[in-house]
Protein backbone atom coordinates (compact mmCIF):
# COMPACT_ATOMS: atom_id res chain seq x y z
CA UNK A 1 0.00 0.00 0.00
CA UNK A 2 2.74 1.77 0.84
CA UNK A 3 4.47 1.80 -2.32
CA UNK A 4 0.75 2.37 -4.22
CA UNK A 5 0.51 5.62 -2.07
CA UNK A 6 4.11 6.93 -3.46
CA UNK A 7 3.77 6.27 -6.98
CA UNK A 8 0.38 8.00 -6.63
CA UNK A 9 1.44 10.69 -4.45
CA UNK A 10 4.68 11.67 -5.71
CA UNK A 11 5.89 12.65 -9.44
CA UNK A 12 9.33 14.24 -10.21
CA UNK A 13 7.69 16.11 -12.51
CA UNK A 14 3.89 16.98 -12.09
CA UNK A 15 3.43 18.48 -15.68
CA UNK A 16 5.09 15.53 -17.69
CA UNK A 17 3.31 13.15 -15.41
CA UNK A 18 0.02 14.97 -16.01
CA UNK A 19 0.32 14.55 -19.36
CA UNK A 20 1.54 10.86 -19.85
CA UNK A 21 -0.93 9.62 -17.29
CA UNK A 22 -3.49 12.10 -18.53
CA UNK A 23 -3.22 10.45 -22.32
CA UNK A 24 -3.01 7.02 -21.09
CA UNK A 25 -6.25 7.42 -18.95
CA UNK A 26 -8.07 8.88 -21.88
CA UNK A 27 -7.16 6.66 -24.74
CA UNK A 28 -8.12 3.99 -22.09
CA UNK A 29 -11.22 5.47 -21.31
CA UNK A 30 -11.83 6.59 -24.95
CA UNK A 31 -11.63 2.98 -26.83
CA UNK A 32 -13.16 0.55 -23.22
CA UNK A 33 -15.43 -0.60 -25.39
CA UNK A 34 -14.17 -1.20 -28.25
CA UNK A 35 -11.51 -3.24 -26.47
CA UNK A 36 -14.10 -5.13 -24.92
CA UNK A 37 -16.36 -5.75 -27.91
CA UNK A 38 -13.28 -7.23 -29.56
CA UNK A 39 -12.37 -9.37 -26.77
CA UNK A 40 -16.29 -10.66 -27.16
CA UNK A 41 -16.37 -11.15 -30.92
CA UNK A 42 -12.72 -12.67 -31.01
CA UNK A 43 -14.24 -15.55 -28.72
CA UNK A 44 -17.18 -15.81 -31.31
CA UNK A 45 -20.24 -14.30 -29.70
CA UNK A 46 -21.54 -11.69 -31.88
CA UNK A 47 -24.86 -10.96 -29.69
CA UNK A 48 -22.85 -9.78 -26.39
CA UNK A 49 -20.86 -7.24 -28.09
CA UNK A 50 -23.47 -6.05 -28.97
CA UNK A 51 -24.81 -5.49 -24.91
CA UNK A 52 -21.52 -3.91 -24.28
CA UNK A 53 -21.82 -1.07 -26.94
CA UNK A 54 -25.47 0.14 -26.38
CA UNK A 55 -24.56 -0.63 -22.63
CA UNK A 56 -21.68 1.95 -22.46
CA UNK A 57 -23.54 4.10 -24.96
CA UNK A 58 -26.57 4.53 -22.73
CA UNK A 59 -24.29 4.37 -19.13
CA UNK A 60 -22.45 7.38 -21.02
CA UNK A 61 -25.70 8.94 -21.58
CA UNK A 62 -26.47 8.58 -18.08
CA UNK A 63 -23.47 9.84 -16.65
CA UNK A 64 -23.89 13.58 -18.25
CA UNK A 65 -27.09 13.47 -15.76
CA UNK A 66 -24.08 12.47 -12.79
CA UNK A 67 -21.20 14.92 -13.90
CA UNK A 68 -23.60 17.37 -14.50
CA UNK A 69 -21.11 19.40 -16.63
CA UNK A 70 -19.76 20.23 -13.53
CA UNK A 71 -16.09 19.43 -14.18
CA UNK A 72 -15.45 22.44 -16.10
CA UNK A 73 -16.94 24.96 -13.76
CA UNK A 74 -15.02 23.58 -10.39
CA UNK A 75 -11.62 23.08 -12.42
CA UNK A 76 -11.82 26.76 -13.36
CA UNK A 77 -13.03 27.99 -9.82
CA UNK A 78 -9.67 29.09 -8.72
CA UNK A 79 -10.72 32.10 -6.25
CA UNK A 80 -12.84 28.75 -4.61
CA UNK A 81 -16.14 30.91 -5.07
CA UNK A 82 -17.62 27.16 -3.98
CA UNK A 83 -16.00 24.96 -1.73
CA UNK A 84 -15.52 21.52 -1.92
CA UNK A 85 -18.13 20.32 0.15
CA UNK A 86 -20.49 22.49 -2.42
CA UNK A 87 -19.73 20.13 -5.45
CA UNK A 88 -19.31 17.28 -3.11
CA UNK A 89 -22.85 17.55 -1.94
CA UNK A 90 -24.50 18.76 -5.52
CA UNK A 91 -22.69 15.84 -6.63
CA UNK A 92 -24.70 13.51 -4.41
CA UNK A 93 -28.06 15.24 -6.03
CA UNK A 94 -26.89 14.97 -9.51
CA UNK A 95 -25.51 10.70 -9.35
CA UNK A 96 -29.30 10.36 -7.38
CA UNK A 97 -30.64 11.77 -10.46
CA UNK A 98 -28.43 9.72 -12.28
CA UNK A 99 -29.96 6.73 -10.57
CA UNK A 100 -33.31 7.50 -11.17
CA UNK A 101 -32.97 7.94 -14.90
CA UNK A 102 -31.39 4.92 -15.11
CA UNK A 103 -33.73 3.13 -13.80
CA UNK A 104 -36.85 4.62 -15.47
CA UNK A 105 -34.90 4.03 -19.29
CA UNK A 106 -33.92 0.17 -18.41
CA UNK A 107 -37.73 -0.64 -17.34
CA UNK A 108 -38.64 1.45 -20.51
CA UNK A 109 -36.52 -1.09 -22.35
CA UNK A 110 -36.99 -4.09 -20.80
CA UNK A 111 -40.80 -3.88 -21.60
CA UNK A 112 -40.72 -1.42 -24.51
CA UNK A 113 -37.60 -3.01 -26.34
CA UNK A 114 -37.71 -6.27 -25.23
CA UNK A 115 -34.56 -6.54 -23.24
CA UNK A 116 -33.37 -10.53 -22.73
CA UNK A 117 -33.09 -10.82 -18.99
CA UNK A 118 -28.53 -10.72 -19.87
CA UNK A 119 -28.66 -7.67 -22.23
CA UNK A 120 -30.41 -5.77 -19.18
CA UNK A 121 -27.96 -7.34 -16.79
CA UNK A 122 -25.28 -5.99 -18.54
CA UNK A 123 -26.75 -2.80 -18.95
CA UNK A 124 -27.26 -2.14 -16.08
CA UNK A 125 -23.88 -2.96 -14.70
CA UNK A 126 -22.48 -0.80 -17.09
CA UNK A 127 -24.60 2.18 -15.37
CA UNK A 128 -23.23 1.00 -12.09
CA UNK A 129 -19.93 1.24 -13.44
CA UNK A 130 -20.20 5.09 -14.71
CA UNK A 131 -22.09 5.92 -11.20
CA UNK A 132 -19.11 5.40 -9.62
CA UNK A 133 -16.93 7.04 -12.58
CA UNK A 134 -19.32 10.39 -11.92
CA UNK A 135 -18.67 10.44 -8.26
CA UNK A 136 -15.46 10.08 -8.92
CA UNK A 137 -15.25 12.94 -11.13
CA UNK A 138 -15.75 15.60 -8.28
CA UNK A 139 -12.85 14.42 -6.35
CA UNK A 140 -10.85 14.33 -9.17
CA UNK A 141 -12.12 17.68 -10.49
CA UNK A 142 -10.56 19.11 -6.76
CA UNK A 143 -7.33 17.33 -7.66
CA UNK A 144 -7.11 19.30 -10.91
CA UNK A 145 -8.13 22.86 -9.10
CA UNK A 146 -5.69 22.74 -7.46
CA UNK A 147 -2.71 21.44 -9.69
CA UNK A 148 -2.65 17.67 -9.12
CA UNK A 149 -4.41 16.42 -11.88
CA UNK A 150 -1.34 13.77 -12.29
CA UNK A 151 -2.91 12.03 -9.18
CA UNK A 152 -5.95 12.32 -10.08
CA UNK A 153 -4.97 10.64 -14.25
CA UNK A 154 -3.19 7.69 -12.54
CA UNK A 155 -6.03 6.73 -10.46
CA UNK A 156 -8.42 7.28 -13.72
CA UNK A 157 -5.93 5.12 -15.90
CA UNK A 158 -5.47 2.28 -13.22
CA UNK A 159 -9.10 1.89 -13.03
CA UNK A 160 -9.30 1.96 -16.34
CA UNK A 161 -6.80 -0.40 -17.22
CA UNK A 162 -7.74 -2.67 -14.33
CA UNK A 163 -11.08 -2.86 -16.05
CA UNK A 164 -9.72 -4.14 -19.57
CA UNK A 165 -7.18 -6.19 -18.30
CA UNK A 166 -9.86 -8.07 -15.77
CA UNK A 167 -12.36 -8.12 -18.25
CA UNK A 168 -10.32 -10.57 -20.82
CA UNK A 169 -8.99 -12.51 -18.30
CA UNK A 170 -12.76 -13.33 -16.69
CA UNK A 171 -14.38 -13.57 -19.71
CA UNK A 172 -11.44 -16.20 -21.47
CA UNK A 173 -12.20 -18.01 -18.21
CA UNK A 174 -15.69 -18.34 -17.88
CA UNK A 175 -17.06 -17.27 -20.95
CA UNK A 176 -19.57 -15.67 -18.87
CA UNK A 177 -20.56 -12.07 -20.01
CA UNK A 178 -22.60 -11.38 -16.68
CA UNK A 179 -20.34 -12.88 -14.17
CA UNK A 180 -17.24 -11.31 -15.95
CA UNK A 181 -19.04 -7.37 -16.05
CA UNK A 182 -20.27 -7.93 -12.54
CA UNK A 183 -16.86 -9.47 -11.05
CA UNK A 184 -15.78 -6.46 -13.02
CA UNK A 185 -17.39 -3.58 -11.77
CA UNK A 186 -17.35 -5.15 -8.47
CA UNK A 187 -13.02 -4.82 -8.75
CA UNK A 188 -13.33 -1.74 -10.13
CA UNK A 189 -15.55 -0.28 -7.44
CA UNK A 190 -13.06 -1.59 -4.46
CA UNK A 191 -9.85 -0.05 -6.60
CA UNK A 192 -12.37 3.40 -6.44
CA UNK A 193 -12.53 3.45 -2.67
CA UNK A 194 -8.75 2.24 -2.21
CA UNK A 195 -7.08 4.26 -4.63
CA UNK A 196 -9.15 7.85 -3.60
CA UNK A 197 -8.35 7.63 0.09
CA UNK A 198 -4.85 7.79 -1.02
CA UNK A 199 -5.09 11.48 -1.48
CA UNK A 200 -7.87 12.33 1.15
CA UNK A 201 -5.73 15.27 2.90
CA UNK A 202 -6.65 17.57 -0.60
CA UNK A 203 -10.73 16.54 0.29
CA UNK A 204 -11.49 19.50 3.12
CA UNK A 205 -15.07 19.20 3.47
CA UNK A 206 -17.30 21.71 5.36
CA UNK A 207 -20.63 22.27 6.34
CA UNK A 208 -23.66 21.74 4.29
CA UNK A 209 -24.94 24.83 2.06
CA UNK A 210 -28.03 24.41 0.82
CA UNK A 211 -28.21 27.88 -0.84
CA UNK A 212 -24.34 27.51 -2.71
CA UNK A 213 -25.11 23.92 -3.77
CA UNK A 214 -28.50 25.28 -5.29
CA UNK A 215 -27.05 28.11 -7.23
CA UNK A 216 -24.23 25.92 -8.32
CA UNK A 217 -26.67 23.52 -9.70
CA UNK A 218 -28.72 26.26 -11.18
CA UNK A 219 -25.44 27.80 -12.57
CA UNK A 220 -24.43 24.74 -14.09
CA UNK A 221 -27.96 23.56 -16.20
CA UNK A 222 -27.07 25.38 -19.15
CA UNK A 223 -23.82 23.16 -19.46
CA UNK A 224 -25.45 19.96 -18.42
CA UNK A 225 -28.30 20.61 -21.48
CA UNK A 226 -25.82 21.06 -23.47
CA UNK A 227 -23.64 18.41 -22.41
CA UNK A 228 -26.53 16.18 -22.90
CA UNK A 229 -27.53 16.72 -26.11
CA UNK A 230 -24.09 16.76 -27.75
CA UNK A 231 -23.51 13.43 -26.35
CA UNK A 232 -27.14 12.26 -27.45
CA UNK A 233 -26.44 13.36 -31.10
CA UNK A 234 -22.55 11.45 -30.67
CA UNK A 235 -24.45 8.48 -30.16
CA UNK A 236 -27.62 8.78 -31.88
CA UNK A 237 -27.75 6.28 -34.44
CA UNK A 238 -26.75 3.94 -31.41
CA UNK A 239 -29.85 4.56 -29.82
CA UNK A 240 -31.92 4.45 -32.96
CA UNK A 241 -30.58 0.64 -33.96
CA UNK A 242 -30.88 -0.18 -30.36
CA UNK A 243 -33.62 -3.34 -30.71
CA UNK A 244 -34.85 -2.55 -34.18
CA UNK A 245 -32.29 -4.25 -35.57
CA UNK A 246 -30.55 -7.60 -34.94
CA UNK A 247 -27.95 -8.21 -32.24
CA UNK A 248 -25.70 -9.40 -35.00
CA UNK A 249 -26.35 -6.57 -37.25
CA UNK A 250 -25.89 -4.13 -34.35
CA UNK A 251 -22.72 -5.76 -34.00
CA UNK A 252 -21.35 -4.96 -37.00
CA UNK A 253 -22.73 -1.34 -37.09
CA UNK A 254 -20.84 -0.43 -33.47
CA UNK A 255 -17.84 -1.46 -35.23
CA UNK A 256 -18.27 0.60 -37.99
CA UNK A 257 -19.32 3.17 -35.37
CA UNK A 258 -16.15 2.85 -33.70
CA UNK A 259 -14.24 4.80 -35.98
CA UNK A 260 -15.95 8.15 -35.40
CA UNK A 261 -14.07 7.75 -32.05
CA UNK A 262 -11.02 7.32 -33.67
CA UNK A 263 -11.31 10.25 -35.86
CA UNK A 264 -12.48 12.56 -32.85
CA UNK A 265 -9.63 11.55 -30.56
CA UNK A 266 -7.14 11.86 -33.50
CA UNK A 267 -8.28 15.41 -33.81
CA UNK A 268 -8.78 16.27 -30.25
CA UNK A 269 -5.13 15.55 -30.67
CA UNK A 270 -4.58 18.53 -32.68
CA UNK A 271 -7.53 20.55 -31.10
CA UNK A 272 -6.61 20.34 -27.77
CA UNK A 273 -3.06 22.09 -27.91
CA UNK A 274 -4.27 25.40 -29.61
CA UNK A 275 -7.56 25.65 -27.64
CA UNK A 276 -5.85 27.98 -25.20
CA UNK A 277 -4.35 29.99 -28.14
CA UNK A 278 -7.55 30.55 -29.95
CA UNK A 279 -8.69 31.88 -26.28
CA UNK A 280 -6.39 34.50 -26.22
CA UNK A 281 -7.20 35.79 -29.91
CA UNK A 282 -10.64 35.92 -28.68
CA UNK A 283 -10.05 37.48 -25.56
CA UNK A 284 -7.74 39.92 -27.58
CA UNK A 285 -10.19 40.31 -30.71
CA UNK A 286 -7.67 39.37 -32.56
CA UNK A 287 -10.65 38.63 -35.05
CA UNK A 288 -9.03 37.48 -38.72
CA UNK A 289 -6.65 35.61 -37.10
CA UNK A 290 -8.78 33.37 -34.89
CA UNK A 291 -10.88 32.96 -38.19
CA UNK A 292 -7.97 32.02 -40.37
CA UNK A 293 -6.83 29.59 -37.73
CA UNK A 294 -10.56 27.88 -36.98
CA UNK A 295 -10.32 27.10 -40.88
CA UNK A 296 -6.78 25.90 -40.83
CA UNK A 297 -7.58 23.49 -37.80
CA UNK A 298 -11.09 22.28 -40.47
CA UNK A 299 -8.74 21.68 -42.98
CA UNK A 300 -6.71 19.69 -40.48
CA UNK A 301 -9.95 17.54 -39.73
CA UNK A 302 -10.67 17.22 -43.28
CA UNK A 303 -7.19 16.00 -44.17
CA UNK A 304 -7.87 13.27 -41.41
CA UNK A 305 -11.18 12.12 -42.63
CA UNK A 306 -9.85 12.15 -46.37
CA UNK A 307 -6.75 9.61 -45.11
CA UNK A 308 -9.07 7.77 -43.12
CA UNK A 309 -11.30 7.16 -46.23
CA UNK A 310 -8.24 5.94 -48.35
CA UNK A 311 -6.92 3.62 -45.92
CA UNK A 312 -10.26 2.16 -45.56
CA UNK A 313 -10.49 1.65 -49.33
CA UNK A 314 -7.07 0.54 -49.48
CA UNK A 315 -6.70 -2.12 -46.42
CA UNK A 316 -8.53 -0.93 -43.33
CA UNK A 317 -11.74 -2.24 -43.95
CA UNK A 318 -10.16 -5.95 -44.04
CA UNK A 319 -8.20 -4.78 -40.96
CA UNK A 320 -11.26 -4.15 -38.82
CA UNK A 321 -12.84 -7.49 -40.11
CA UNK A 322 -10.17 -9.72 -39.17
CA UNK A 323 -9.51 -7.80 -35.97
CA UNK A 324 -13.33 -8.48 -34.91
CA UNK A 325 -13.55 -11.33 -36.91
CA UNK A 326 -16.56 -10.71 -38.74
CA UNK A 327 -17.13 -9.75 -42.57
CA UNK A 328 -17.30 -6.52 -43.07
CA UNK A 329 -17.29 -6.47 -47.47
CA UNK A 330 -21.01 -5.45 -47.45
CA UNK A 331 -20.76 -2.14 -45.10
CA UNK A 332 -18.11 -0.31 -47.72
CA UNK A 333 -20.70 3.06 -48.07
CA UNK A 334 -22.01 2.60 -44.33
CA UNK A 335 -18.04 2.60 -43.66
CA UNK A 336 -17.08 5.53 -45.72
CA UNK A 337 -20.00 7.61 -43.72
CA UNK A 338 -19.23 6.55 -40.39
CA UNK A 339 -15.99 8.38 -40.72
CA UNK A 340 -17.20 11.19 -42.79
CA UNK A 341 -19.34 11.53 -39.39
CA UNK A 342 -16.52 11.48 -37.24
CA UNK A 343 -14.87 14.36 -38.93
CA UNK A 344 -18.27 16.26 -38.48
CA UNK A 345 -18.40 15.42 -35.02
CA UNK A 346 -14.80 16.72 -34.25
CA UNK A 347 -15.72 19.84 -36.19
CA UNK A 348 -18.76 20.60 -34.35
CA UNK A 349 -16.89 19.52 -31.27
CA UNK A 350 -14.37 22.47 -31.93
CA UNK A 351 -17.28 24.81 -32.98
CA UNK A 352 -18.81 24.23 -29.49
CA UNK A 353 -15.77 25.34 -27.68
CA UNK A 354 -15.23 28.51 -30.17
CA UNK A 355 -18.55 29.46 -29.45
CA UNK A 356 -18.49 29.25 -25.50
CA UNK A 357 -15.52 31.37 -25.70
CA UNK A 358 -17.53 34.03 -27.64
CA UNK A 359 -20.35 33.65 -24.95
CA UNK A 360 -23.23 32.55 -27.45
CA UNK A 361 -24.13 29.83 -25.37
CA UNK A 362 -27.59 29.86 -26.21
CA UNK A 363 -27.24 29.35 -29.98
CA UNK A 364 -25.96 25.82 -29.60
CA UNK A 365 -28.80 24.77 -27.07
CA UNK A 366 -30.92 25.64 -29.90
CA UNK A 367 -29.42 23.80 -32.85
CA UNK A 368 -28.32 20.64 -30.59
CA UNK A 369 -31.99 20.69 -29.34
CA UNK A 370 -33.67 20.63 -32.99
CA UNK A 371 -31.18 18.16 -33.95
CA UNK A 372 -31.58 15.84 -31.38
CA UNK A 373 -35.58 15.74 -31.83
CA UNK A 374 -35.33 15.55 -36.04
CA UNK A 375 -33.32 12.45 -34.82
CA UNK A 376 -35.09 11.28 -32.30
CA UNK A 377 -38.46 12.02 -34.09
CA UNK A 378 -37.63 10.47 -37.82
CA UNK A 379 -34.38 8.12 -37.08
CA UNK A 380 -36.02 4.74 -36.90
CA UNK A 381 -38.45 5.23 -39.13
CA UNK A 382 -35.78 6.16 -41.47
CA UNK A 383 -33.79 2.98 -40.43
CA UNK A 384 -37.24 0.72 -41.19
CA UNK A 385 -37.31 2.51 -45.00
CA UNK A 386 -33.50 2.22 -45.79
CA UNK A 387 -31.65 0.24 -43.48
CA UNK A 388 -28.74 1.15 -42.43
CA UNK A 389 -26.97 2.57 -44.87
CA UNK A 390 -30.36 5.24 -45.35
CA UNK A 391 -29.59 6.21 -41.17
CA UNK A 392 -25.75 6.32 -42.00
CA UNK A 393 -26.72 9.11 -45.00
CA UNK A 394 -29.68 10.48 -42.33
CA UNK A 395 -27.25 11.00 -39.63
CA UNK A 396 -24.50 12.29 -42.06
CA UNK A 397 -27.03 15.01 -43.45
CA UNK A 398 -27.91 16.32 -40.05
CA UNK A 399 -24.29 17.18 -38.61
CA UNK A 400 -23.79 18.40 -42.25
CA UNK A 401 -26.32 21.21 -41.46
CA UNK A 402 -25.32 21.77 -38.06
CA UNK A 403 -21.43 22.26 -39.22
CA UNK A 404 -23.20 24.60 -41.46
CA UNK A 405 -24.95 26.58 -38.78
CA UNK A 406 -22.30 26.71 -36.45
CA UNK A 407 -19.78 27.71 -38.48
CA UNK A 408 -21.97 30.71 -39.74
CA UNK A 409 -22.74 32.25 -36.52
CA UNK A 410 -19.03 31.31 -35.12
CA UNK A 411 -18.23 33.68 -38.01
CA UNK A 412 -20.40 36.14 -37.86
CA UNK A 413 -20.03 36.71 -33.80
CA UNK A 414 -16.43 36.72 -34.33
CA UNK A 415 -16.34 39.58 -36.81
CA UNK A 416 -18.61 41.61 -34.40
CA UNK A 417 -15.85 41.03 -31.63
CA UNK A 418 -16.61 44.13 -29.98
CA UNK A 419 -19.89 42.97 -29.12
CA UNK A 420 -18.59 39.91 -27.58
CA UNK A 421 -19.65 40.22 -23.80
CA UNK A 422 -17.14 38.97 -21.16
CA UNK A 423 -19.47 37.42 -18.72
Amino acid sequence: MKVLSNFILNSKNISKSTFIWNMVAAMSNSFQSMILMLIITRSGNVTEASYIAIGFSIANLMMTIGKFGMRNYQVTDIKEKNSFSDYLYSRNITVAAMIFCSIIYLVYSIFAKNYSSVKAVVVTLICVYKIVESYEDVLHSRLQQIGRLDIASKIWAIRNCSFIILFFGLYIVTGNIVVTVGTDVAISFLLFIILNVIPKEYYEKSELNVKNVFLLLKGCIPIFVAAFLLMYISNAPKYIIDSAITDEEQTIFNILFLTIYVVTLLSNFVFNPVINKLAVMCAGKENRKLINNINRLLIMVIGIVVFGVAFAQIIGRKILGIIYDVSLEKYNEELVLMLVSGGLLAIINLLYMIIIMIRKQNIFLIVFSVASLILFIFGKNILKSYNLKGLCFFYGGILSVMVFILYIISVYYIYKGKEISND
